[in-house]
Parts: C-alpha cells; structure tokens; sequence
C-alpha cells in the first residue's frame, strides 16, 4: 500500500468512527425523549385508575432534567468529534512520513477553520434546517479548503464544488434507503447514514487534496 492510499485510509478510518459515533449517540439520546414524551402521553389520560392532573408533567419534567447530561454530552460530541478525527489523522500521517511534517504553528492554523465549521453548523441550521442546509455545506467545504490552503499552500479545484454536489447527492440515497427500513427505526438510521456519508466524503476529499502538493514535491 502506497503513502497515499495510507493517508486515504486513516483519514476515511477517522471520519467514519467519528462520525458513527456520533451519530449513533445522538440518535440514542433522541429514542430516550420520545420515550420519555411517549409515557407523558400514556400517562396524561384522565380514565386512568389513580389519575392526579398534573403528575404527569411533573415525572415528565424530572426525566427530561435526568436526560439533559445525555444531550450535552451528544453537543460535545458534535463539536470536537469531526475535527478531532481530522486531527488525529494528520497528526498520524505526520508522524508515520505518508506526509510532510509541517511546521507545528502552520498545523495549529490549518486545523482551527476545522474546529469552526461544527459551530458554524449549528448557528445556521439553528436557523432552518431547509433552507439553510446547502448554504451550510458550501461555507463548510469553503473552510475546509482554507485549510488546505494553510497547510500546502495549495488550492484544490473544485473542492466546493464536489463537497457540495455529494451532499445534495446523499440526502435522497438516505432517504430512500430509510424507506427500505420497516419501523421507528427508518428515521434515525437516514440520519445516521447521512451524517456518516457526509464526513465520510470531506474526509476523503481534504485526504486527496494533501497528495497533489505533496507528490509535486516528492
């Protein structure tokens, strides 16, 4: 196996655990508030034997106030799970020689437009999901490529470009593959392989933007 099938590999390797992680977690975090409204529901039905008007929304308040730590841990998880993952690889195929040892300030400068995009992220989808989606996406991959462009010195093309085609590309394999899934579990499982797909493909993409510059030096 070549240097840079090596650097393919680890980055690809990275991004899916990372991005399985978190989305598993997530989706889990989620079954439990369903659950948790689900039995508010059950129990907020007044032909019930030994029904008491608004006990319901007080066992309901107090399982949401046990569920919150889950949550915050699921936003942690999606701040630092991509970047991190991103690290460890470059860092990895530093160390290994697949590439360059880049100056350590040059590395920490590349790496800080990838620790904004989860950030970014959240501050538009907070917005609309929609609407902002694509939007999302293309300042993501733009900050991606400001990245590479720290660290080589190099600017990919049609780095955008590609990154934003495979995401409009993913949202409807995801959904038909969730349509092929019987149950409560369709939802969740679109949204696992989306977000999989997703980080999957950027790590690909940043992965095969280092080998240019570094073959046109080798």
């Amino acid at each position: 196996m070549s240097s840079s099938e090596k650097v393919l590999v680890i980055f690809v390797l990275a991004a899916f655990l990372s991005a399985l992680i978190y989305s598993g977690y997530s989706a889990w975090v989620d079954s439990l508030d369903r659950a948790n409204n689900e039995v508010r529901a059950e129990n907020d039905n007044g032909l019930l034997p030994g029904y008491k008007p608004g006990k319901a929304d007080q066992v309901w308040a107090a399982e949401n106030i046990r569920l919150s730590k889950y949550a915050d841990r699921a936003r942690l998880l999606f701040y630092f799970s991509f970047p991190l993952a991103m690290t460890f690889a470059l860092l990895i195929s530093m160390g290994a020689g697949w590439v360059p040892r880049f100056p350590f300030l040059r590395v920490i400068s590349a790496l800080i437009p990838i620790y904004v995009i989860p950030w970014l992220l959240l501050l538009l989808l907070a917005f609309s999901r929609g609407l902002l989606l694509i939007p999302a996406v293309v300042l993501a991959a733009y900050l991606l490529r400001l990245s590479i462009e720290i660290l080589t010195s190099f600017r990919p093309r049609r780095f955008v470009l590609s990154l934003v085609l495979l995401n409009v590309l993913f949202v409807p394999l995801s959904v038909a593959a969730a349509n092929m899934r019987i149950g409560r579990g369709a939802e969740p499982f679109a949204i696992v392989l989306f977000i999989v797909a997703n980080e999957v493909a950027a790590a690909v993409l940043y992965a095969k933007a280092l080998l240019p510059p570094l073959a046109a030096k080798s």
